[in-house]
């Protein structure tokens, strides 16, 4: 019998996922003349470019659950699901705001270090 429940490479295969998706993303903003500009006036356009409508999400989140061998309505599953694809907007917001100082990968890794650092707290006080 394998394993039952959602792997312990999970989040690091979802966040290998998403980088590589920025990565390519950032260069397609990058080559297109004028593009970041235009983004960097109106930060809500890059926004709805990422955003993920409720159907493709459903289809991402069932191919996570085959993949994990859980129910599509497991728990953790859309925790860790909702948890990246806000850190991935709010990524995308602050790449967009800033003057290029970081990468959107760096802005994406450092909010999920962020979010690492919180839900390794303790739940409850002693």
């Amino acid at each position: 019998p394998g394993m039952e429940g959602i792997s312990p490479t999970l989040l690091a295969d979802l966040v290998e996922l998403v980088v590589t998706q920025l990565r390519r993303d950032e260069e397609e903003i990058l080559s297109e003349h004028g593009f970041f500009e235009a983004v960097h006036r109106e930060p809500e356009l890059l926004a709805k470019m990422v955003k993920v409508g409720p159907e493709r999400m459903q289809e991402f989140m069932a191919l996570v659950a085959v993949r994990e061998g859980v129910p599509v309505d497991h728990p953790g599953l859309g925790m860790i699901v909702h948890n990246i694809q806000f850190a991935t907007h709010q990524a995308v917001q602050r790449y967009a705001a800033s003057a290029r100082e970081s990468s959107l990968e760096e802005e994406f890794l450092n909010l999920m270090r962020h979010t690492q650092q919180l839900f390794a707290q303790p739940l409850l006080r002693d």
